[in-house]
């Protein structure tokens, strides 16, 4: 049986252009998440919040032992923060489901910039029809594209 195709927008595969995937690392540290946090959020859209600054050299993390010969050692490009509550989304198939949508969002449209990017759910809402699914994939889709919008990224 063949897979199903995405249900996430495109732009880069509608335009022909072969997609050639973002490096992307996590965000880890207090100081890390605490900068991010203290800065105001470019979008906030339905239960998402998004704030994207560019990378603190300062905070780069070295690279750690000696690249191997099999793959050539590549920078990630954008480093991602994901704040998904147990309070707002107690179960925990929907919290990583929400973090599995970001990130491929986050492969698929994200600018070729060094980034640091936050995303964060901010308030509690149903998830339980189809409906309640197709609306909350839809607010992330708006909320990346209005941050990348307001950042000067693909929209």
């Amino acid at each position: 049986m063949p897979k199903a195709a995405s249900a996430w927008p495109s732009k880069r595969a509608a335009a022909g252009a072969p997609i050639a995937p973002v490096h992307f690392s996590s965000l880890s540290g207090q100081d890390e998440f605490g900068r991010l946090l203290s800065q105001r959020p470019l979008c906030v859209e339905g239960r998402f919040s998004v704030t994207i600054c560019p990378r603190d050299p300062a905070s780069e993390r070295p690279n750690q032992g000696a690249p191997s010969l099999a793959f050539e050692c590549v920078e990630p490009e954008i480093r991602l923060g994901l704040i998904v509550p147990k309070k707002l989304v107690r179960r925990a198939v929907w919290r990583n489901r929400i973090k599995r949508w970001t990130r491929e969002l986050l492969r698929l449209h994200a600018p070729r910039e060094r980034l640091d990017i936050l995303v964060r759910v901010r308030q509690p809402g149903p998830m339980n029809s189809q409906d309640d699914v197709a609306r909350l994939r839809l607010e992330l889709v708006s909320a990346f594209s209005g941050a990348f919008g307001r950042w000067g990224g693909v929209k």
